[in-house]
Formats: C-alpha cells, sequence, structure tokens
C-alpha cells in the first residue's frame, strides 16, 4: 500500500497497484511491481552481488571527489555513485571463493576533457601528510589557472578517503592531503584530477590519474 501526499493525484511512496512509487532526485518515478522475485544465490549472483557491494562501499567513500569528479555524468538522469559503479565495475574481481580483490591503480574518480596539470612524485616525508608538486599548470584558453587541482588519498585498512582543501590551483606549487595519525604504517592510494573555478558555470572536469601508493607516515 502506498503513502500519499497532496492528495491521490501527488507523490505516491511505496506500492500502487502493479506499480512502486518512489522519489529520486527530486522527482517522483515509478517502478514496476515484482511479485514473485527468484533468489538461487548461484555462484555468477553471489559473485556479482559482493561486487556490487563493494564498488557501493566505495562509492560512499569516495562521495565528496566524485561529485566534482563525474558532476556532469551525475547531471544525466544519473547519480554520483552511479557513475562511479558503471566506470569501474571491471576494476573489483571477485573469486569463486568470494575473495575480492580491487585494482586500485585503474579505479576512476573522474572524467572529462579538461586538461590535468602535470603531477610530480608523492612525497610522504612530512607525518600525517601526502604532497604532490604541480610541475607543470598545463594551461591554455579552454583551461585556465583559475581551474582547482584535486588530490584524493584512500586508506583501505580504514575504508577512508580524504580529499584536498580545494583551494590548490594550476598556479599553485603543491597540492596535499593531511591525514589522521590512525593511517600510520597503512597503504595509502592517491589520485588527482582537475576541476573548474568555484565561479565557473562550466561542471567540465579533467580524466582522474592514478598517482601511486605509499606508506603513511
Amino acid at each position: 500500500m502506498s503513502k500519499n501526499t497532496k492528495g491521490f493525484m501527488g507523490d505516491q511512496i511505496g506500492k500502487l497497484g502493479p506499480a512502486v512509487g518512489r522519489r529520486w532526485k527530486g522527482l517522483m518515478v515509478y517502478s514496476a511491481y515484482q511479485a514473485f522475485v527468484h533468489n538461487p544465490k548461484t555462484l555468477p549472483q553471489v559473485k556479482t552481488r559482493a561486487k556490487f557491494a563493494v564498488l557501493g562501499r566505495l562509492g560512499g567513500a569516495f562521495l565528496k571527489p566524485i561529485r566534482f569528479g563525474f558532476a556532469r555524468q551525475a547531471a544525466k538522469n544519473n547519480t554520483e555513485i552511479g557513475v562511479f559503479v558503471m566506470k569501474n565495475y571491471d576494476n573489483v574481481m571477485v573469486s569463486a571463493s568470494g575473495a575480492v580483490q580491487v585494482a586500485y591503480d585503474e579505479i576512476v574518480l573522474s572524467q572529462g576533457k579538461r586538461n590535468n596539470v602535470l603531477f610530480g612524485a608523492l612525497d610522504w616525508s612530512t607525518p600525517q601528510k601526502v604532497v604532490v608538486p604541480i610541475v607543470s599548470p598545463n594551461s591554455d584558453t579552454e583551461n585556465p589557472m583559475t581551474d582547482r587541482v584535486v588530490l584524493v588519498a584512500y586508506c583501505p585498512d580504514l575504508q577512508q578517503c580524504l580529499t584536498s582543501e580545494l583551494t590548490e590551483t594550476r598556479t599553485s606549487s603543491d597540492v596535499q592531503v593531511k591525514y589522521p595519525a590512525a593511517w600510520a604504517t597503512s597503504t595509502v592510494h592517491v589520485w588527482g584530477f582537475v576541476i573548474p573555478a568555484v565561479d565557473s558555470v562550466s561542471k567540465l572536469a579533467s580524466d582522474s590519474i592514478y598517482l601511486g601508493s605509499g606508506t603513511a607516515a
């Protein structure tokens, strides 16, 4: 049975005859009601569910950076996590035993035709901080110096993701992420990409680049 607001012609949440109503991205949407759901739990189904579970958790962890990295794609009848799952479906592997392996060097956090800056090597010499030099701004008329540079660090042990402060631009000498002491001795994966300035009407980002991994100090 559905719950409605604004009368029977208003929003419908739940089962309404042969349909199920729900709200999605501010819109009312309806899908067919599935009366008979089969759940044989075959090996391919179990593996697929495990993959989606991992991708869902990763998408939630990466939500802040992918809101910028996939802003343009998500505007087209999708969500940022939905785009993340689609782009990274083949980057998560599940064995017959159920063991999950993530190809972090293939994970995509952003996609677009904006130019990337030229990033330098990861610097882990300062405790609780990873610093990456910006070697070249790689700027032109369509990629202004006001573009912001994003650095993303992810700690699989704690399933935590942190992002730079979004104040660094193509003119900056480096970009950095500060992380808590709890990350010490854990492996941390790092990505970088470029997004428009705050006052830009464009949502076009650059492709994300996997910059490598290191041990948190």
